[in-house]
């Protein structure tokens, strides 16, 4: 077929064979007006030439399109590796799992534990009662009492090489105990009749090494004059000022409160050395093989 030359060609394949399976066609710069001879595919693969370079200026959008788009596909790729690099130490660390539906049922919290009304009963009943002033209790001393009081001064004195003075009355229990478990079994009368009452101890009750009974009013007397704070004032030093302080400290035991079965009990201590020097709290006794010994569990203390 016969077609008009209706553009120049500038390339640099003057004399070149396009093969499209088709049919061929011959190309070259020839003179205006010319004829191209081709057919088949050739007229296909000439259109696409001619459109090609009619349109430069939109081919060469495309091209710069298709770069940007290998540039993009490259950053993307970048930053998915360095997030995966960064995810694999995070996930070995946290252990990440999805968890299914009976996983979740299994790890659902245990709903809080009802209230101890027990317990509750005597924090009120003590509280209550706090404007009551101590009366003396005139029973005498128990097997366990007395078993319990010397368990407390052969554990509080076990390292002491000098005397410890000990008041010659107990004082009322404390009441600020808020350990529901400390609490547990004790008897509501038991221990609001401990906070409110106070006995005269005596030697025969309080048989053992290094331990002398004092007077607890006239010992009070002696602490007071012999308190860092006043000796240190003095011009004494501190360890020397310390150290006549805690020998003429004094330390004093309560009332004992026991549980219905007689197999555990609740007592208060205090040793007291001067205003800013003492420490006290309150100490679980349980009956073991029908020994008396001290729980390790923590009932209550301060110190100052």
């Amino acid at each position: 077929m016969l077609v008009p030359r209706m553009w120049p060609i500038r390339c640099s394949v003057h004399s070149q064979s396009l093969d499209s399976g088709v049919g061929k066609a011959n190309w070259r710069n020839g003179a205006p007006g010319e004829a191209l001879d081709f057919s088949g595919g050739a007229k296909r693969e000439m259109a696409w030439l001619r459109d090609s370079y009619l349109s430069g200026t939109r081919l060469r959008a495309v091209v710069s399109d298709s770069s940007m788009g290998r540039r993009a596909v490259v950053g993307i790729s970048v930053i998915a590796v360095l997030a995966l690099v960064v995810a694999t130490p995070l996930a070995r660390r946290f252990h990440l799992s999805v968890l299914r539906p009976s996983e979740l049922a299994a790890k659902r919290l245990a709903p809080p534990a009802p209230p101890d009304d027990g317990c509750a009963q005597i924090q009120r009943a003590l509280a209550g009662s706090a404007h009551k002033k101590p009366a003396k209790n005139t029973n005498p001393f128990s097997t366990d009492e007395v078993a319990i009081y010397r368990g407390i001064l052969e554990r509080w004195n076990s390292n002491s090489r000098g005397l410890l003075n000990v008041s010659n009355r107990t004082f009322p229990i404390d009441r600020n105990i808020s350990d529901c478990g400390c609490l547990k079994g004790i008897e509501p009368q038991t221990i609001l009749s401990a906070a409110h009452s106070f006995r005269v101890l005596t030697k025969d009750v309080l048989a053992g090494k290094n331990i002398m009974l004092v007077d607890a009013d006239k010992q009070a007397v002696i602490v007071h004059s012999n308190d860092p704070n006043n000796s240190m004032r003095e011009g004494k030093s501190v360890e020397t000022a310390v150290n006549v302080a805690f020998s003429t400290g004094l330390f004093s035991m309560s009332e004992i409160a026991f549980d219905k079965e007689q197999r555990s009990a609740l007592v208060s201590y205090s040793f007291v050395c001067g205003s800013l020097c003492g420490s006290g709290g309150v100490w679980l006794f349980e009956k073991v093989d029908g020994v008396w010994k001290k729980s390790e569990r923590v009932c209550g203390g301060w110190i100052s």
